[in-house]
């Protein structure tokens, strides 16, 4: 059950909105995200609001700009322009937004390969388990030392966990996420650094 699969309260949660297919007037409110990260773990922040907590990671937030809204129903497409407006008291000028979303943007994009890199390297290793209690002889010692390397990245070995600077795919993408937060952590544009 989803209680028992977080880590916070259940009521903290934010439920994924989806609009009515009954007809008549509906309301959709944009978070102003894009699509959420993929990632195996999702977290929620401490700053809950009862039942509309959202999910970590969230996508990049989009700069202000022009957007269009279409809405697929009953083999009809419908569009409406939709324009997205900086709080006033905010004072970062837009080529600074923009630089902002696009690193958070890019970074997105590495979490997400890293995310599928690290399914690919779980896929792998199910494929050389099952060549190995084929295989015999150099081709198994060749298998053997290949699953090691796999089970390294992929951060699935049965000994120890690894060291804090081995090169994991968790690991990267947990310093990708790092950055990645800092990224979108203000209304400003991000630093040289």
């Amino acid at each position: 059950s989803l209680a028992q699969t977080l880590s916070v309260p259940t009521y903290w949660v934010r439920m994924p909105a989806t609009l009515s297919g009954a007809a008549g007037m509906h309301r959709f409110v944009w978070d102003l995200h894009e699509a959420p990260l993929q990632s195996s773990t999702y977290g929620y922040p401490i700053s809950a609001v009862p039942h509309d907590t959202p999910r970590e990671p969230a996508g990049p937030i989009v700069p202000p700009g022009r957007y269009t809204v279409r809405l697929r129903a009953g083999g009809k497409t419908l569009n409406a322009s939709l324009k997205v407006v900086m709080d006033s008291r905010v004072t970062t000028p837009a080529a600074g937004l923009l630089r902002q979303y696009e690193i958070a943007g890019h970074l997105a994009g590495l979490m997400n390969e890293n995310f599928d890199a690290q399914g690919e390297a779980r896929g792998l290793d199910r494929q050389l388990e099952a060549l190995s209690k084929q295989a015999s002889g150099r081709v198994a010692e060749a298998v053997a030392a290949l699953r090691k390397k796999v089970s390294v990245l992929s951060d699935r070995r049965e000994e120890s966990s690894p060291a804090a600077d081995e090169l994991t795919f968790a690991h990267a993408y947990g310093e990708l996420g790092e950055v990645y937060g800092g990224v979108g952590s203000a209304d400003t544009a991000p630093t040289a650094t």
